[in-house]
């Protein structure tokens, strides 16, 4: 069965694929502009496209995404529903990792994707780059425990009320943090504090008004 990808983002990232901002506008081969419904609640911000995305057009296109999706999946969260988005829309040479002026030089487009047109309850910040870029510097599972103790409130105060959860990418599965868990039981873990915030806002939004005393 074919997975559905959320449809994609309107003519808001147009210019995106001439955008000459960075280095990386020499080497990219594709532009992987934000997709996905407008307003939705749950946005997944990963640190930058992989080689399957620029072949796809489509963030989260890898099998690391795909075991994400699963994740997701089973939390009752569907893939084309959410938001995608990254630190950096173009792909690096050599699948490095974006540096840091890459991801200063990209963030109006992704603020404009967050602000404007996702508007989203919850950010799924996926890998440690995206962590870094909503929490600041840092390794990336002492952010996590960090995230943890802050309840998930990114240091941003014009931001105030999103949830940002940090999620790690799942490239390999069987890699192992700094706590002995696997960073698959890491973002299973993650995956369950996303959900359950969604849960609770369901909840609240649903909850009767409450009975006039008067």
């Amino acid at each position: 069965m074919t997975r559905r990808m959320p449809p994609p983002a309107p003519a808001a990232w147009a210019a995106q694929p001439q955008c000459q901002a960075c280095t990386l506008a020499a080497t990219r081969t594709a532009t992987v502009s934000p997709s996905g419904p407008p307003g939705a609640r749950l946005v997944l911000v990963s640190d930058i496209p992989e080689p399957a995305d620029a072949r796809t057009g489509r963030r989260f296109s890898s099998p690391g995404s795909r075991r994400l999706a699963k994740l997701l999946a089973a939390r009752g969260i569907d893939l084309a529903q959410c938001g995608l988005a990254s630190c950096c829309a173009c792909p690096a040479p050599d699948h490095r990792r974006p540096r840091a002026p890459e991801v200063r030089a990209c963030a109006p487009w992704l603020e404009k994707a967050l602000r404007t047109y996702f508007q989203p309850t919850v950010i799924l910040a996926v890998g440690g780059i995206a962590t870094r870029y909503f929490y600041g510097p840092g390794r990336f599972l002492p952010l996590l425990v960090a995230a943890h103790a802050a309840q998930h409130v990114p240091p941003d105060p014009t931001r105030a009320g999103v949830r940002v959860v940090p999620v790690p990418s799942l490239g390999t599965i069987r890699q192992r943090a700094a706590n002995g868990l696997t960073w698959h039981a890491v973002a299973e873990q993650q995956l369950a504090c996303a959900a359950g915030y969604l849960s609770t806002l369901d909840a609240l939004q649903s909850a009767p008004p409450p009975c006039s005393t008067t």
